[in-house]
């Protein structure tokens, strides 16, 4: 198996062992689990699945139709555009029936956001690498919005629920606050973020190996143990990136007691000039 399929399946296994970021998911995946996530299977062969983008939430939508479809479920609709006085009012990410015939609407999503308890933006401490998305808005969007949506324009899905995953991630050595957003899983999987200026942190990390997360690929660490290098490389990398580049980049430190890596902690660092930049 190639190092590609490798990371796909990788990155299979972190959405199947990542929490859901969201709690109080307001319908079940079938009718006898209340309150609980959809457990879709992942596999140890090597999925098929053609990746044809650089963007991490479709690339997440495409592992999540792959596992549904193992799953044995019949996919009826997927991106659905829903129209309504000659105007998009919106999509249905999926539309599927299992075995029995039931329908589900499924919405997907997956979302890091980084907890600043200095800043806000619309309201929210909850702030995306690009900051004009928030926890706040995303939660509202998708239980106020999204999945209302089949109700009205597909009334024969019986089930409506949500899909998502994700990391929060707070200044190093910075616990939640104590009350947390209504929608947010308190088990959410959690990370650390830095400003382009604070790169000695790395260095804080004892025997860790650090690589860069490259876009799809934000889920699973790097499983190639030859893009790790040190804390100093990696700062001294970083600190090009940010002399010439604005955007946030998503780093893995690990260690690698097998061939595998062993990921001690996941990190993002942001130019210093964000949320405003």
């Amino acid at each position: 198996m190639n190092t590609y399929k490798n990371q796909i399946s990788a990155d299979l296994d972190w959405i199947e062992q990542t929490p859901s970021l969201f709690d109080h998911l307001v319908h079940t995946f079938t009718n006898t689990r209340p309150n609980s996530e959809p457990q879709l299977e992942s596999s140890n062969d090597s999925p098929s699945i053609d990746v044809n983008t650089n963007r991490v939430g479709r690339y997440f939508e495409s592992l999540v139709q792959y596992l549904i479809q193992r799953q044995g479920y019949t996919i009826a609709e997927q991106n659905l555009q829903i129209q309504a006085e000659g105007r998009t009012i919106g999509e249905l990410d999926f539309i599927f029936a299992n075995a029995s015939g039931v329908i589900t609407h499924l919405e997907t999503a997956i979302k890091f956001f980084l907890y600043d308890p200095s800043k806000t933006k619309q309201g929210s401490h909850y702030i995306g690498p690009n900051p004009n998305d928030t926890l706040q808005t995303k939660s509202d969007r998708l239980y106020n919005h999204q999945l209302p949506l089949s109700k009205r324009f597909y009334p024969n899905a019986a089930v409506r629920n949500a899909y998502v995953k994700g990391i929060i991630f707070y200044p190093p050595g910075t616990e939640p606050p104590s009350v947390l957003p209504s929608k947010l899983n308190p088990h959410h999987a959690r990370g650390s973020w830095l400003y382009a200026s604070n790169l000695n942190y790395l260095e804080s990390i004892p025997d860790a190996q650090f690589a860069l997360c490259q876009k799809p690929h934000w889920l699973a660490p790097p499983i190639d143990s030859n893009l790790y290098t040190s804390a100093s490389s990696m700062k001294v990398r970083l600190e090009e990136h940010f002399s010439t580049k604005g955007h946030p980049v998503m780093v893995s430190c690990s260690t690698f007691p097998g061939n595998t890596p062993n990921e001690l902690e996941r990190i993002i660092v942001v130019p210093d000039e964000w949320p405003n930049f």
